[in-house]
């Protein structure tokens, strides 16, 4: 009787353990069409919002809600975005670099031996290309997107290396500004600077339009000037008085003729009262 006592008593202490409740089930997937969540955006509260997507050998296919197979936007993959091993390239998203405070998509570029050859940066609500490496002279890899000065802003390092890859495998990073939304937390900087400064133009490398943003602590004549790399005056700008404040010049890559000018490194000079500041830029076509 205390034996059988005792073996009541384990099995009464033995814990019952529910059932999972299923919630969703999505369609069903296969080597040749991949699917999961895109996560775009990170709230204050640090709750992710995601999205389902799903990606095949012709394009990303985002949906409008985490459970949801109605397709918000279609992204078409370019011809050497598809590897060559027959399968769904594999996608990622990366901090916001286009501004408008999502994740945006990162898309690979891959030569015939399979290896990464470049990057295609676009953004995961119109689906535009924000920036595109895709140069047949050398590879290019994103490297981070993250605060990398503590500026406040998000900075884009590309790996580039040479292509066809030599012996020694030589490279280089490339910090490059965008145009992501601040990573201050705080502080609220006045409303005037304190003396002329010139932004960094977004996007860049560009094609073919970009923006040239400068702040002003007084009315002022002032000219923007765009030089290519030998030096040689390409578009001259006359801005008059701009009022104090911040201001924006959208440049479209032509020269004063009108004509389109030709893939390469450019300058922009704003002169402000006898006074310049330059920075460089990239076209890429």
């Amino acid at each position: 009787m205390k034996r059988i006592a005792s073996m009541l008593v384990l099995w009464t202490s033995i814990p019952v353990f529910s059932q999972p409740v299923p919630e969703w089930t999505s369609p069903t997937g296969n080597d040749s069409l991949r699917s999961g969540w895109l996560t775009l955006q990170v709230l204050s509260s640090g709750a992710p919002i995601n999205r389902f997507y799903e990606v095949d050998l012709n394009s990303i296919r985002v949906m409008d809600g985490h459970y949801s197979t109605s397709v918000a936007i279609a992204i078409p993959f370019e011809p050497n975005e598809v590897p060559p091993w027959g399968l769904p390239p594999f996608i990622q998203t990366s901090p916001d670099m286009s501004g408008d405070g999502l994740n945006d998509i990162v898309i690979n570029r891959y030569d015939l031996m399979a290896a990464i050859r470049g990057f295609r940066v676009v953004n995961s609500i119109t689906g535009q290309t924000i920036y595109d490496f895709d140069d047949p002279g050398y590879s290019y890899s994103l490297w981070s997107a993250s605060d990398v000065d503590n500026d406040g802003f998000i900075e884009m390092v590309v790996r580039r290396s040479a292509y066809p890859a030599m012996a020694s495998n030589p490279y280089e990073y490339h910090a490059y500004q965008t145009s992501g939304v601040s990573t201050s937390t705080g502080g609220n900087p006045s409303s005037l600077p304190g003396s002329v400064r010139l932004q960094q133009n977004f996007p860049n490398p560009f094609n073919p339009v970009t923006t040239i943003q400068f702040e002003l602590p007084s009315s002022e004549p002032a000219t923007l000037e765009i030089f290519d790399a030998a030096g040689r005056l390409v578009r001259v700008v006359d801005l008059g008085n701009p009022p104090p404040g911040s201001h924006k010049v959208i440049w479209d890559g032509r020269n004063n003729q009108g004509v389109n000018v030709s893939t390469g490194v450019y300058f922009y000079q704003l002169r402000v009262d006898g006074s310049s500041l330059a920075k460089k830029m990239i076209l890429l076509k």
